[in-house]
């Protein structure tokens, strides 16, 4: 009989922040509670959308009052593995340095930490979880000489709506229809809006457009849906009169959806992706969806 594990997990997610953290520690929760382990959340920040989608597993939140990485942070988070008589705690992200995770440790859990980047000189922890591709063998030798390490994308996090597509195999077509334009789960930059109207003069075209959780530019990127679509309105016109064609000559369509719990059909659905290099990379991946990468921010560059 499986002894049921009691797991701590540390995690934020926020417009600054991003969703990508949490979205992975999400996969990992549906993992835990389907195993029949205990999983609970401790949060300084997390979108209520967000909020519901773990709650919704079975997990449970508390939420911290402190600066992610701060004394109070890891005072906080030891309190919460010593009351839960927690096995494990899990941490993912990048604020908790070595003197928090001494201190989380301390609690008399073990600690896994999700890391992206092998660039910390110092660790204590008994797992670190690199899901990354191209990181060396020899990364986190000097650093981390007596933890286990779990690195590459064997051991990547994908929610479990993604499994029942395993064996799914994709027909690409010759020229995309479905474009999928998903750039994370915040956008703080309001990079969606700013794309939108590049597609104006693109033929034949359906454009998914996928506003996340803590997305904060719904009425911007509605603006600039309206304003392109009158623009490829007006570029479908004027090819239609230079080459009088009279059919199969429409311009791109827009549809705008919010909170998308459907990820993999949504993905399924597409010919083609304009993403970020966050996580959503590696479920665009798995549904072999042909996409095009924006480096948002320096650590996605490999």
């Amino acid at each position: 009989m499986t002894v049921a594990l009691r797991v701590l997990i540390r995690v934020d997610a926020s417009p600054a922040i991003g969703l990508g953290h949490a979205m992975r520690c999400l996969a990992l929760i549906e993992a835990l509670r389907a195993a029949g382990h205990v999983a609970h959340v401790s949060t300084a920040a997390l979108p209520e959308r967000l909020a519901d989608a773990i709650c919704a597993t079975g997990a449970t939140i508390s939420y911290i009052a402190a600066h992610p990485g701060d004394d109070a942070d890891a005072i906080a988070t030891a309190a919460l593995a010593t009351s839960g008589e927690c096995d494990w705690v899990v941490a993912d992200g990048y604020r908790f340095g070595v003197e928090w995770q001494a201190r989380v440790r301390a609690s008399g859990a073990r600690l896994a930490m999700l890391d992206d980047e092998a660039r910390a000189t110092r660790w204590d922890a008994d797992l670190l979880l690199n899901q990354n591709l191209g990181v060396p063998a020899t990364a986190y030798d000097a650093t981390a000489p007596k933890v286990r390490l779990l690195r590459g994308s064997r051991y990547v996090l994908l929610r479990t709506a993604f499994q029942a597509w395993r064996g799914f195999t994709r027909a690409v077509p010759t020229q995309a229809r479905h474009l999928l334009l998903t750039v994370g789960g915040a956008d703080p930059d309001n990079l969606t809006a700013r794309l939108i109207p590049g597609l104006a003069d693109c033929n034949a075209l359906h454009v998914r457009v996928l506003v996340g959780a803590a997305n904060p530019h719904r009425a911007a990127i509605d603006a600039a849906v309206a304003a392109t679509a009158v623009a490829a309105t007006a570029v479908a016109a004027a090819a239609v009169a230079a080459t009088a064609v009279t059919a199969g000559s429409g311009g791109v369509t827009f549809t705008v959806l919010e909170h998308v719990d459907d990820m993999a059909e949504q993905m399924a659905w597409a010919d083609l992706a304009i993403t970020a290099g966050g996580s959503t990379l590696w479920e665009l991946a798995f549904m072999q969806v042909p996409s095009l990468v924006l480096v948002l921010a320096e650590n996605q560059r490999g």
